[in-house]
C-alpha cells in the first residue's frame, strides 16, 4: 500500500527563500562625506588629514586627502556629522 502525502515544500526551504528574497529590506543605510582642500588662493593641499565625528554617537572616522586636495569618507552611519 502507498502512503499519497501531499507535495509540500518544506519549511526550511521556505524560510531560505523569504531570507533571500527580503535581505534588502533588511540593509542597512550608509552615505559618504567627500570633498575637496584648499587654500586661500584656491590651490588643492594633498595629505591633509581629515577628521568627521557623529555628533550623536562620537564616533569618528578619519580620511586624506589625495594629490589633488580630494577627500572621501565613506560607509558612515546616519546622523549629523561635524
Amino acid at each position: 500500500m502507498t502512503s499519497k502525502r501531499p507535495h509540500l515544500i518544506s519549511i526550511p526551504a521556505l524560510t531560505l527563500v523569504f531570507v533571500i528574497m527580503c535581505r534588502g529590506t533588511f540593509a542597512q543605510v550608509t552615505s559618504t562625506i567627500q570633498g575637496q582642500i584648499t587654500d586661500p588662493s584656491g590651490a588643492s593641499i594633498a595629505g591633509s588629514s581629515v577628521k568627521v565625528t557623529n555628533e550623536a554617537t562620537g564616533i569618528s572616522r578619519t580620511g586624506q586627502s589625495a594629490t589633488d586636495g580630494y577627500y572621501r569618507i565613506p560607509d558612515l552611519l546616519a546622523g549629523r556629522y561635524e
